[in-house]
């Protein structure tokens, strides 16, 4: 059990640096691409919900420590944003298709950044704290091309999986033999 819990420690400890010092650093927009988030729907959809919660936690603990922000807004996100997609992977998504990761992470990004951009608006006017944002073309154009490079990232990741396992199908609904 110890060195479960000490395993993903470490595996959270070294995808939260990857997405720091190696993501973050990539030119364009492909510094957008989170990381973490993929790395939580891909355990949603092969574990319990008690593995991806840890991970939430851990890692959104981290991205606080790291960005000194306002204190909980990763953790917040985070956790919110993968309460939402267990929520919609019970009730809507049940099987384990290319299509259903592809929902995933597209609600599950556009759910973080909302969240993310929310509390962090609340909590500055809350606290006085001078934060302006701009809502304007480049500011969706980034936003949508960040959906865009996290959509594509899990595609590759879900065919990667489904060439090394035979778990995961790129089907929308299995068909019944007759």
């Amino acid at each position: 059990m110890y060195a479960r819990i000490a395993l993903n420690l470490f595996l959270i400890f070294c995808v939260f640096l990857l997405q720091l010092g190696f993501i973050s650093g990539l030119p364009l927009y492909l510094n957008s691409l989170n990381l973490i988030l993929i790395f939580l729907v891909f355990l949603l959809e092969t574990k319990t919900f008690k593995i991806p919660f840890i991970w939430a936690f851990t890692a959104g603990f981290l991205m606080d420590l790291y960005y000194f922000n306002i204190p909980g807004n990763y953790l917040f996100s985070l956790l919110i944003s993968l309460f939402l997609m267990n929520f919609l992977l019970k009730n809507f998504f049940t099987n384990r298709s290319l299509y259903s990761y592809l929902a995933l992470i597209f609600f599950g990004n556009l759910i973080f950044k909302i969240i993310w951009y929310f509390y962090n608006f609340v909590l500055s006017f809350i606290l006085k704290n001078n934060v302006a944002y701009t809502f304007n073309f480049l500011f969706f154009k980034k936003e949508l091309i960040s959906l865009g490079i996290n959509i594509l990232a899990v595609a590759i990741g879900f065919y990667i999986i489904s060439f090394i396992g035979s778990n995961f199908k790129p089907v929308f609904l299995l068909r019944k033999k007759r």
